[in-house]
């Protein structure tokens, strides 16, 4: 079951869709049936991204060429992040949480983004505190913009994993 949820975001077909569920409930297998649904109407498919590639993809970068590669990557098209709030801190030459800045750099270009968020432990089907996830993860600058950036879909049902 999903569900558009009007009460958190005002819907509009120019933001980007935050799924947030419980765990194997196919959010993730929605997203991509729906990227491939779209790449037969042409460049209107998006990037898919877990939340740790992204991680690992700053991490390799060794020159300041590689990382404005990176950032430009980043800043491309459409893009899925998958599992966002579950990556670790990147470390290259220091810590850094890359997929806030990320985010906030795509909101701040106007960039179309989708993400995949479960919902924080021991509270299941809770959204608030999914939300309230993303701020203590991202920040008050990220979580302010999360109602203008996505339109927020909520999964509910058991998980179908075996």
């Amino acid at each position: 079951n999903s569900c558009l949820r009007p009460d958190l975001s005002i819907p509009s077909f120019k933001k980007g869709l935050l799924i947030i569920g419980g765990y194997g409930i196919g959010k993730t297998q929605i997203m991509l049936a729906m990227e491939q649904a779209l790449l037969s109407f042409g460049p209107r498919g998006f990037k898919f991204y877990s939340a740790n590639d992204v991680v690992q993809k700053f991490e390799s970068c060794s020159l300041p060429n590689d990382k404005a590669e990176f950032y430009r990557n980043m800043n491309a098209g459409i893009n899925l992040f998958d599992d966002i709030t579950a990556e670790r801190i990147a470390n290259n030459f220091g810590h850094i949480n890359i997929l806030r800045e990320v985010l906030v750099q795509r909101y701040a270009h106007g960039k179309l983004t989708h993400g995949i968020l479960n919902y924080k432990e021991g509270f299941k089907e809770n959204v608030d505190e999914a939300l309230k996830l993303l701020n203590e993860k991202y920040g008050n600058r990220f979580y302010d913009r999360i109602f203008e950036m996505f339109n927020i879909v909520e999964f509910t049902g058991k998980s179908l994993r075996k």
